[in-house]
This record gives C-alpha cells, sequence and structure tokens, in this order.
C-alpha cells in the first residue's frame, strides 16, 4: 500500500502537481518527503506542519529539523509545536556544518521574539561544538550577561564624628523593620518598568498586582511567585506557563507578556482582568441556567484552543476561570499544563492539581493524561456549578481520587430537579471514568453546550 502511494506520489511530482504527491507522500507516512512537496507547491505552513511529524527515531529527523528551522525562520514566526519537534535536536551539539547554519537561525528567530532563554540553549550547544568560536560565545554572553544594578554605587559612608544621624521618620522605620519582607507592594517599580499600584489576588504560592506598564502607560497585572528560594521544578513550571500562555491567543485564554526576576522572586505579567472568578460567581446565587450554559461553553472554546496546539491544562475548575466585565470567560492559570506527547515536568508517581476535579487516570499518572482529562474536569465543573456541590467530596484528598476511580456520581437532577435532562446527559458523559465513553473533544461539548444554551433561551 505505501509502495503505491509512493509511486502517485512520484509521478505527480514528475508532472509538477506538487500538492497531490504531498497528500499521497502524508498517506504513506513519508512527511519529509510531503514536506519538500508542499515546499515546491509555495505551501511553507503546510510544510512544517508535515515535518513536526517525523519521529525522532527516524533516521532523516535530524535532516527534517534543518529544513524545519529553516522554514519558521523564513515564516518568522516560532511555535510550541516547532519546541516540542526540536527538543531531541537541542539535545546535543550540532554534527555538521548544516547544523550549525540551523542553529544560528534558530538563535535569530528566537532573538526576533525575545525568546532569550531559547536562543541561550541553541548558543550553548554551538559552542559546545566550537569552542573556539568568539562570535557565538560574545552572543551567548550577551544573552545571559546579569541586568545592570538597579542604583549605582554609593560613596563611602561618612565617618560618624562628621555627620550624626538623625532620628528615623515612622515610615523610615516600618521600611528598616520589613526590609527583609518580600519587596512587593504599592508603589514598588518591579524590574524598572512596572509600577504595583494595588494587590488584587493571592493564592497558595502567588500573589496578584494591578500594576501600570511605565513604558507602555497601560493597567496589567504582576503575577509574583512568594517563594524567593525555587527548587529547579518550580522555576521550571513557571516559565512553562509563559511559553504556553504566549503562544495561546483566544478569547477566552488569558494573555500573559513576559517573565522576569526581581530580588529573588519571579513574576509575570499578563493582562489585568476585571471582574470575578467563577466560583464566586455561581455560588453568589445569582445564576441563570443560560448564563452558566454560556460561561461553560467558553470554558470549551478557551481549552479547545489550548488542545490544538497539543496543550492539556491538567486544574480546570471554576477559580482558574475568571469572568471579565460583559460576561466573557477566560482560562488561567497554565502553570502545571502538559504538553501532549513531551517529556513531563512531574515526576513519576507526583499527583499534582485539585483532587475534586481530577479525572481517575490523571490520579493515576499525572503524566500521561490527554485533552479528555480537561472535559473530565470541566464535567466536574458543569456539576458544581449547576448543583452548587461537587460530585465527590472528603476531608482526605486521597479518598476524593479513590471516589473519582471508584464511584459513580449522583445524577445532578436528583440534587437540582429543575436542570434539564438534555444537561445532566451531558454532565454524566463529561464524568464517565473511561476516556473513551467522554465526548471526544472540548469542542464536540461545546457544541452540545450550546444548542442547549439556544434552546433554553428560545
Amino acid at each position: 500500500m505505501k509502495d503505491d502511494l509512493r509511486r502517485v506520489a512520484a509521478a505527480a511530482a514528475e508532472r509538477g502537481e506538487h500538492g497531490a504527491a504531498a497528500e499521497a507522500y502524508e498517506r504513506a507516512g513519508d512527511y519529509l518527503e510531503a514536506a519538500n512537496a508542499r515546499r515546491s507547491a509555495g505551501e511553507a505552513t503546510r510544510a512544517l506542519e508535515d515535518l513536526v511529524h517525523v519521529e525522532h527515531n527516524d533516521p532523516r529527523y535530524r535532516q527534517a529539523c534543518v529544513l524545519a528551522i529553516r522554514l519558521a525562520s523564513e515564516k518568522n514566526q516560532p511555535s510550541l509545536a516547532l519546541e516540542n519537534f526540536l527538543a531531541r535536536f537541542l539535545h546535543s551539539a550540532p554534527q555538521n556544518d548544516k547544523e550549525e547554519a540551523a542553529l544560528l537561525e534558530l538563535v535569530g528567530l528566537y532573538e526576533r521574539h525575545g525568546f532569550v532563554e531559547n536562543a541561550s540553549e541553541a548558543l550553548r550547544k554551538l559552542v559546545e561544538r566550537r569552542p573556539d568560536d568568539l562570535e557565538a560565545r560574545r552572543r551567548l554572553d550577551a544573552l545571559v550577561a546579569p541586568p545592570p544594578p538597579e542604583l549605582p554605587d554609593l560613596p563611602p559612608l561618612p565617618a560618624e564624628d562628621v555627620v550624626s544621624s538623625p532620628p528615623l521618620a515612622q515610615e523610615d522605620a516600618v521600611d528598616r523593620d520589613t526590609e527583609e519582607e518580600p519587596p512587593f507592594r504599592e508603589g514598588v517599580v518591579v524590574g524598572g518598568r512596572y509600577r504595583l499600584e494595588k494587590r488584587v489576588g493571592a493564592g497558595a504560592t502567588s500573589v496578584v498586582f494591578r500594576a501600570v506598564d511605565l513604558d507602555l502607560g497601560d493597567d496589567v497585572a504582576v503575577k509574583v511567585l512568594t517563594h524567593a528560594v525555587f527548587d529547579p521544578e518550580t522555576d521550571a513550571r513557571l516559565r512553562r506557563e509563559l511559553m504556553l500562555s504566549r503562544q495561546l491567543i483566544h478569547p477566552n485564554v488569558v494573555r500573559v507578556f513576559e517573565m522576569g526576576l526581581y530580588r529573588g522572586f519571579r513574576y509575570i505579567t499578563m493582562e489585568l482582568l476585571i471582574g470575578g472568578r467563577l466560583s464566586e460567581r455561581f455560588h453568589s446565587g445569582t445564576l441563570s441556567l443560560a448564563e452558566g450554559l454560556d460561561y461553560l461553553a467558553q470554558a470549551c472554546a478557551g481549552l479547545q484552543a489550548a488542545h490544538d496546539l497539543g496543550i492539556v491544562h491538567r486544574d480546570v475548575k471554576p477559580s482558574n476561570c475568571f469572568i471579565v466585565r460583559g460576561g466573557r470567560l477566560k482560562v488561567m492559570d497554565f502553570g502545571i499544563a502538559k504538553v501532549r506527547d513531551a517529556p513531563g515536568l512531574t515526576t513519576s508517581g507526583v499527583i499534582a492539581g485539585t483532587p475534586a476535579y481530577m479525572a481517575p487516570e490523571q490520579a493515576t499518572d499525572f503524566r500521561t493524561v490527554t485533552p479528555s482529562t480537561d472535559v473530565y474536569a470541566l464535567g466536574v465543573l458543569a456539576f458544581e456549578m449547576f448543583t452548587l456541590t461537587l460530585p465527590f467530596s472528603h476531608p482526605d484528598p486521597l479518598q476524593i481520587l479513590l471516589r473519582h476511580r471508584d464511584e459513580l456520581p449522583p445524577p445532578p437532577r436528583s440534587i437540582n430537579p429543575s436542570l434539564p435532562l438534555e444537561l445532566e446527559k451531558i454532565i454524566l458523559t463529561c464524568l464517565e471514568k473511561s476516556p473513551a465513553r467522554r465526548f471526544s473533544s472540548c469542542r464536540e461539548l461545546g457544541r452540545r453546550v450550546e444548542a442547549l444554551r439556544i434552546s433554553v433561551r428560545q
């Protein structure tokens, strides 16, 4: 079968029908040949999509990486799919001149988009192969050089017999006493750019401030990780949140801009959201059925955008959904998200997430989740939103996980008889133990929810 397809592809290419040749090569699983045919047809984007399907164990994988870098550089468009595809390639130093040239192109692409750490990683591989390359070392040093001090060097203190110290003002005394506290407070300018205006939220590991971007004059949010001492996994998760969120440009996903380090604390800047969390909204008791269905459909749309990029959120819950003024819902906090089919940041046997919303397979092996895991969490979210209770609860988190694995949830209409039967069916389908029995995607779930929402409003 594959040989037949290859003959069809070769004949089409000989006739100059490069699009048809590419389709035949794709069906045969010859993605490098398909990419070259797409490129000949002037379809650079489709060519790049083909290249990222080349397996890591393919003997031409590194050749495919070189071509993928060239195409991405020509399009001037890095992507999460490209990052995942190149991970194995970047694990080792370049093996020949073509790979060296490709790495330099990749460095330029990263630099143009402000991905300093990615550019540094690629340059290190070049220096590893060519330790005497002074230009590569200079570029690497420029990227990793520490930022200048925030204040110029001060002159020496005068001798005690020259100047006597005045009494401390009360405000000075407070500042001196709290000198060892986290330096994030109203009025502080972070990173020389973001002036903190007001603390607007806090969680177990972070605090959020409304701030002004002094360069652009815009209001933004600054999210600070509240522990100054980082273990590598925590720092990697914050970097992952930034990387993932930068790729997600969707009305139902919060926008994240950049990450920085200020006096030992990591922070990220993001769009400022005015409104409240979904959990606050429905627990206030004023949520109508149509409004709740609208929020659920929007959550599906935002998560589907993530899934389309190969990203699984893994911590979908009402407090990670924010309702801005005007009724738009935005999914937040991709800090423990998983890039599908990529090595995870979580070690074997470690569970992360929120037990009340975790699918059975997520509790079993956190690293192997799929988009269906987020569908399950949406089912728990919907159950809670429309019944004001959770399907499974217990003081012991482990018992909650076991109930998700072993027990059937109660029918939502047994708690809230006013719910439509169709809504109960939707929720229970999301909460199926087997991922194969749930909705196939958030897109499918969203369509069912939207159809019900329209019928409810009529």
